[in-house]
């Protein structure tokens, strides 16, 4: 089977195990089983694949017609323009989180050298990306369970900077040991109703990662009560939110003193980010 042929068939059962994007995952696949970029492939499309290819190529697909997250099976996903390792046990960065960072950017283009806090990390894709932009910047990566902080650490080991960490604590009973200037976070937020009706590929992922209380808030209040203090006054809270919840995250924020309360849609129009700023809080 040449890489041709293998692309077209693995687009065909992609599309017909319901995949939504089997264009783009295809490409995905033969890239990882190849280890060809995206050029190479089409200069190389009628090279034969070798027998482990072809090993790794029914392995992949057999795993990913049965809906398992192609993202766990590579090993790795892009976010940002960077590569994060992540796996089972482990959040799958997504674009719809690129927004949570582009808003951060809006900030960090007046405060270059803020430090900054990560909260709920995961794979630390967020706090990371930051950090790789704006160098001078301190961030902290805070993560509780086990399985996400290594992942923390291997994304934090794999981009370098004398000024990035990673701290393994609960956010409901740790705090900072000094004040930050911008506070970022993609929580836990699914409400039990939604927790009933979530997508195959979804069910793989960590309900630690996506349940947030009975009403998806529980970490929102959490955030907001015990670590606004920890904010430098003109600092910023940003949270990435569900479909339906940035009104009720701006009445969170405003209850905990914020002011200049926004949201920033995502690619798809949904309000995805809400941001505050912490005013005269000492």
């Amino acid at each position: 089977m040449t890489i041709f042929e293998c692309y077209q068939h693995t687009k065909k059962l992609l599309r017909d195990a319901g995949i939504e994007d089997s264009s783009f995952e295809a490409r995905q696949i033969i890239r990882y089983i190849t280890k060809l970029s995206n050029n190479e492939i089409i200069t190389h499309y009628n090279d034969k694949l070798d027998m482990l290819q072809e090993t790794m190529w029914q392995s992949v697909v057999s795993q990913r017609i049965k809906h398992y997250p192609l993202q766990y099976i590579l090993g790795e996903w892009s976010f940002y323009g960077l590569s994060f390792y992540v796996g089972e046990g482990c959040l799958i960065p997504r674009a719809d989180t690129e927004t949570l960072v582009d808003t951060a950017f809006e900030f960090m283009k007046s405060h270059n050298n803020a430090k900054v806090l990560d909260l709920c990390a995961g794979s630390g894709c967020v706090g990371i990306t930051i950090a790789n932009r704006y160098k001078e910047s301190t961030v902290t990566l805070v993560e509780k369970y086990d399985v996400p902080f290594s992942y923390c650490e291997k994304n934090l080991h794999r981009n370098p900077s004398e000024t990035l960490f990673a701290v393994k604590a609960d956010i409901f009973d740790w705090t900072p040991d000094e004040k930050v200037d911008l506070i970022v976070s993609n929580p836990p937020y699914i409400n039990a109703r939604d927790m009933d009706n979530l997508s195959e590929e979804v069910l793989n992922e960590p309900d630690s990662a996506l349940y947030g209380g009975e009403d998806g808030l529980d970490f929102y209040r959490v955030i907001l009560k015990r670590f606004t203090p920890f904010v430098n006054n003109g600092g910023m809270i940003a949270v990435e939110v569900g479909y339906d919840q940035s009104e009720a995250v701006k009445s969170l924020m405003q209850q905990a003193g914020l002011v200049d309360i926004k949201a920033a849609a995502d690619l798809n129009g949904i309000q995805r980010v809400v941001y505050g700023t912490v005013n005269g809080v000492e």
